[in-house]
């Protein structure tokens, strides 16, 4: 009888032992994969702060050519405004909300800097730099974001899976939040303003005879 409550004892702590080395593995693969995601998160960051540090400069070297597009300009210091903010805060929900209003706000810039009524801009060395470096960064972002976006997507899909689950539920493991561009944002919208070659004041009438 003793020789078989010693060897349920043994059998007892080798399942224990098998369930705690399983516990540990899971841990850390969850830590792993959740730190991946972080750090595709910091990439993201990174080209959001370069994109909102950009955006002040371009702004200043097309403002002057227009007098009656001011709205643009005040969409876009809001916009940035916000993600500078967002980005402060850490919360990432609020950086892709804020990121999505400042695209919808530059497209209306690159509607007007596009224009065939401000020639002038299009042949502007500095603007032209300014807008291929904006561009530059709008394409890292889109990089980072699909590069995060699978982070995100490995690391869910672990959290998910049996008996991870159990285990990252115990340990206060969350879902990650994918980074998603607004459908809605990719759409320039509609900008009108005058054309100056169209404002010419009209010639006065020919004087009676």
């Amino acid at each position: 009888m003793g020789k078989i409550l010693i060897l349920v004892g043994v059998g007892l702590l080798v399942l224990v032992g098998i369930v705690v080395a399983m516990g540990a593995g899971t841990y850390n693969s969850l830590v792993s994969k959740r730190e991946a995601v972080d750090s595709q998160w910091a990439g993201i960051e990174s080209a959001l702060q370069r994109r909102a540090d950009l955006i002040p400069n371009l702004v200043a070297a097309v403002q002057g050519s227009f007098t009656q597009e001011q709205v643009v300009f005040g969409e876009i210091a809001r916009a940035r405004a916000g993600l500078v903010s967002a980005l402060g805060s850490g919360d990432r929900a609020a950086v892709n909300t804020a990121n999505n209003q400042l695209t919808s706000a530059l497209q209306g810039l690159n509607v007007l800097v596009t224009s065939e009524a401000y020639p002038q801009l299009q042949s502007n060395e500095n603007v032209r730099g300014l807008m291929a470096e904006l561009a530059g960064t709008e394409n890292r972002i889109n990089v980072s974001r699909g590069d995060y976006n699978a982070a995100v997507r490995d690391y869910n899909q672990t959290l998910q899976s049996f008996p991870t689950n159990i285990i990252g539920g115990m340990m206060g493991f969350k879902q990650a939040e994918y980074f998603e561009a607004d459908p809605g944002s990719r759409q320039a919208p509609k900008v009108q303003f005058p054309d100056p070659r169209q404002q010419q004041p009209a010639p006065a009438p020919a004087p009676a005879r």
